[in-house]
């Protein structure tokens, strides 16, 4: 279940490219690999979270604005 079915479903639109981006699975995916990697190098706080949500963001981002969405 992806953000994307909130709006009208159109290939073109940069938005719904970006909202189908952000999945409930993902999220909770990226979620557990920053917990385990928190724990595996010892770090306490959001800096983990930060770098897992960061990169999956720049990754997002650059598909489908510079991609135009080809693998999102």
């Amino acid at each position: 279940m992806n953000l994307g079915m909130l709006t009208q479903m159109n290939n073109d639109n940069k938005v719904y490219v970006l909202l189908r981006s952000i999945d409930l699975f993902t999220v909770w995916n990226l979620a557990a690999s920053a917990i385990g990697i928190s724990v595996l190098a010892g770090k306490k706080g959001a800096q983990p979270y930060v770098w897992v949500f960061g990169i999956w963001l720049v990754i997002i981002l650059f598909s489908t604005f510079v991609l135009g969405g080809m693998f999102a």
